[in-house]
């Protein structure tokens, strides 16, 4: 009798299942792995700006706390000024091209120090009768050159004042208030800046 040859059986091997965790991973683990994903690029983000924050707030601090420290030739020595002193002032006014008054305080200045002055800032004050408040003006000394044919000026950096010497100077105002009262305003030495000391 012969025997009808059987037919292979195939095992039934189930469909995978898309929400099914991949094997060796349970699906709270997938969870939490997805979690993880997500929220890394925050933290990153935030340490990035903690970075920043810290780096901003540690340069404003050393840079508050820094001396600006300037050449020796152009560091300002207002200690300086009692050495220097001002005399024989005299006042003029006239129009310049403008039309627009001008005042001019003449004088001189007398280097009672031991170092070479390479420039003087003083502060003038113009002062009224009505009690009103007093214009304070603050400028650079220019020192008079030649007188003829005309004044000429230039900056005491031009021509230091060295130790014991004197120069006549010129202060040029511009615009003086209309309460001035016409007295030679108070001219007192502000800053002085000093040569640096030879080697």
């Amino acid at each position: 009798m012969t025997q009808k040859p059987h037919k292979p059986v195939r095992a039934q091997v189930p469909a995978p299942d898309a929400n099914r965790a991949p094997a060796g991973l349970t699906f709270g683990q997938q969870q939490e792995s997805d979690t993880e994903r997500n929220w890394m690029p925050w933290a990153s983000a935030a340490a990035v700006v903690v970075v920043i924050l810290g780096l901003i707030l540690f340069l404003g601090r050393h840079a508050s706390n820094t001396t600006p420290t300037a050449s020796a030739d152009a560091s300002q020595v207002s200690p300086y000024a009692q050495f220097l002193e001002l005399s024989d002032p005299r006042m003029s006014q006239a129009e310049n091209f403008a039309g627009s008054q001008v005042t001019y305080i003449d004088g001189t200045i007398t280097n009672h120090g031991t170092q070479i002055v390479t420039g003087v800032t003083v502060t003038a004050t113009f002062s009224s009768d009505g009690g009103d408040q007093p214009q304070v003006e603050t400028l650079p000394m220019l020192l008079i050159r030649t007188h003829e044919p005309y004044v000429d000026t230039e900056p005491i950096s031009a021509e230091p004042l060295k130790p014991g010497q004197s120069h006549e100077f010129r202060l040029i105002f511009d615009d003086v208030s209309p309460m001035w009262n016409q007295q030679v305003p108070h001219v007192e030495v502000d800053t002085v800046r000093l040569a640096a000391p030879s080697k």
